[in-house]
């Protein structure tokens, strides 16, 4: 059977979550350093 490119994708994305989770659980400072960095980068965008 040879596996289609949704499958692929899904699999994909299966892995990246499952990575954020464990980045989470590990290291909780991770996610909050994206939300300041992004909430920055957009308070830069609307001035």
């Amino acid at each position: 059977m040879v596996p289609r490119r949704g499958d692929f994708l899904e699999f994909l994305g299966l892995v990246l979550a499952a990575g954020a989770l464990v980045l989470v659980v590990v290291r909780p400072e991770f996610p909050e350093a994206l939300v300041r960095a992004l909430s920055s980068s957009t308070a830069g965008l609307v001035r």
